[in-house]
């Protein structure tokens, strides 16, 4: 959930399967702040942050942008 002005932004967890959720927390920060400098809003931001950092081993999993967007058309295919 993101309080930003008077808006409120919940973003529904993502069905995965979860292999290590070591570094999960900095790698959705690393996201959220990558992508609010984009033209995005903050309900599209978010919705990135949250995608596929638990789902690969490693404090240091690298997700492309493609990988993202792929991932979050998949589920919202659901």
């Amino acid at each position: 959930m993101l309080l930003r002005g008077d808006n409120i932004y919940r973003q529904r967890a993502y069905a995965l399967r979860v292999v290590d959720t070591i570094g999960c927390g900095d790698a959705f920060l690393a996201t959220w702040l990558a992508a609010m400098p984009a033209p995005l809003d903050p309900a599209a931001a978010l919705e990135r942050a949250a995608a596929l950092v638990a789902s690969g081993a490693g404090a240091t999993r690298v997700c492309g942008s493609d990988a993202i967007r792929q991932f979050i058309a998949a589920q919202r295919g659901r």
